[in-house]
């Protein structure tokens, strides 16, 4: 038995609407989705720069510090164990300027190790990478949504 062809119209025309809602819901979904997903990038992006600076920073601060230490061979010592400097300076000040640089030079030689582990622990970089794959992603599947969205149109 035929049917007429005014009901499979109205038929294929229901689906359609239902495909349409269908992917409408689903595009919103996958946008909401995909803007997350950029929030989330830009911060883990943010933290890996901050650490990244930092990390240049300091590591280029304790190179300087330890250019300003004296060396060791410049004092020269004599037997009744008076000093002789030959920057001229006291030999106490110059020990607390030299006890100074070391331990800066320590405490950023220490942080700047610990900021890097901290990073390679939680994987920051991957992450970020990540991230962006499954933004590029996202963005493909709402292009396709659309795609089908204007193929449904009459």
């Amino acid at each position: 038995m035929a049917q007429n062809p005014l009901d499979e119209h109205k038929k294929i025309k229901e689906k359609v609407e239902i495909y349409k809602r269908l992917l409408k819901d689903l595009l919103k979904k996958c946008k909401i989705a995909k803007s997350r997903l950029d929030m989330f990038h830009c911060t883990l992006y943010k933290i890996n720069s901050a650490i990244q600076l930092t990390v240049i920073y300091f590591s280029a601060t304790s190179t300087f510090l330890q250019a300003l230490i004296p060396d060791r061979s410049n004092t020269s010592q004599v037997s009744n164990s008076t000093e002789v400097t030959l920057s001229g300076e006291d030999p106490v000040d110059q020990e607390e300027y030299i006890s100074f640089l070391d331990t800066t030079t320590l405490a950023i030689t220490s942080y700047s190790s610990l900021i890097i582990a901290l990073a390679r622990h939680f994987k920051i970089e991957e992450r970020v990478g990540s991230v962006s794959n499954l933004i590029e992603r996202f963005a493909e599947l709402i292009g396709r949504i659309q795609y089908d969205l204007e193929i449904l149109k009459p």
